[in-house]
């Protein structure tokens, strides 16, 4: 039986070093314990909008953070 995978939205700080070690260490472990059932969207790991050597203002951000927390199935909220 060929499944769909389970896409997950991380959502988390991410402004400190700190924060973004601790993202990238829980979703990394989520990766590992799940490799065929889950897709995860990591918004630090975007490089789209994350990239200092490019440009994306605050709203380009929101539309591609927004795309793909619509079409998440789960979010994961680091509150």
């Amino acid at each position: 039986m060929n499944r769909k995978k389970l896409k997950i939205y991380f959502a988390s700080p991410l402004f400190t070093d700190m924060e973004r070690d601790y993202n990238k260490n829980v979703v990394d472990k989520i990766r590992f314990l799940f490799p065929n059932a889950v897709d995860v969207y990591l918004p630090q790991e975007n490089e789209a909008i994350n990239d200092k050597t490019g440009y994306a203002d605050s709203q380009m951000i929101a539309i591609a953070d927004t795309k793909e927390l619509l079409d998440a199935d789960l979010v994961i909220a680091v509150l």
